[in-house]
């Protein structure tokens, strides 16, 4: 069995903060190797093994050293930092997610999407500026998306184009038809079977009857 030895030091977070600018994942782990972390753990033993060696103002010394040697090794790492987002990030997040979730709602509107997650439909059009996209042309290329996954994975038998248009929010068949001709320049008819002639293997060619194999 191998050995494992573990140097656990806890450190508040106003004092971790002079040290390390920016955050760090909580429970990050690093491998302690190197010149760093040796100097740092030498340094924090000689301090915690015996306390009154060092006057206090020196201890306090010793433990500025370690921390900024471990804080150096740590950004050398690239430790994963979690990108913080905004006010208007997460909220244009819950948009999004809104949009996903009620997509198949042929009542869909700026209005109720503005409802469901509890701002204003001048705010939802800020966020949408933001985003780079009208609200009306978000939804139907997000609807568009959808219906061509349906159709490269549901045979006809499984759900027919009309379906597919309803499940996707569309309230008429012609009218979806139009939007994905103008979106995927084919009809849904003939990007289905254009998906489905790629993922199906050609007939096996059999032997006539009566032909000789030669050997």
């Amino acid at each position: 069995m191998s050995e494992h030895e573990v140097l656990h030091m806890i450190v508040p977070a106003h004092v971790f903060r002079r040290f390390m600018s920016h955050d760090v994942p909580t429970g990050f782990s690093l491998p302690a190797q190197g010149r760093a972390f040796a100097l740092a753990e030498r340094i924090l033993i000689d301090i915690f093994e015996d306390p009154g060696r060092f006057e206090e103002h020196a201890v306090q010394l010793l433990v500025d050293s370690a921390l900024s040697v471990l804080s150096t090794a740590i950004r050398q790492h690239d430790v994963a930092v979690p990108v913080r987002q905004t006010i208007s990030e997460r909220r244009l997040q819950d948009v999004l997610k809104f949009i996903d979730v009620h997509l198949s709602d042929p009542k869909l509107s700026s209005t109720s999407v503005a409802t469901g997650v509890g701002i204003s439909t001048r705010y939802l059009s800020f966020l949408l500026n933001q985003h780079g996209t009208p609200f009306s042309a978000l939804v139907w290329d997000k609807r568009l998306k959808v219906a061509a996954q349906w159709l490269a994975s549901a045979r006809p038998g499984e759900a027919s184009i009309s379906e597919i248009a309803y499940r996707v929010g569309f309230k008429c068949p012609a009218h979806f038809s139009r939007m994905f001709k103008r979106g995927f320049q084919m009809s849904p008819r003939q990007y289905r079977a254009a998906k489905l002639a790629a993922v199906t293997p050609p007939p096996v060619q059999m032997p006539e009857s009566g032909a000789q194999l030669q050997h």
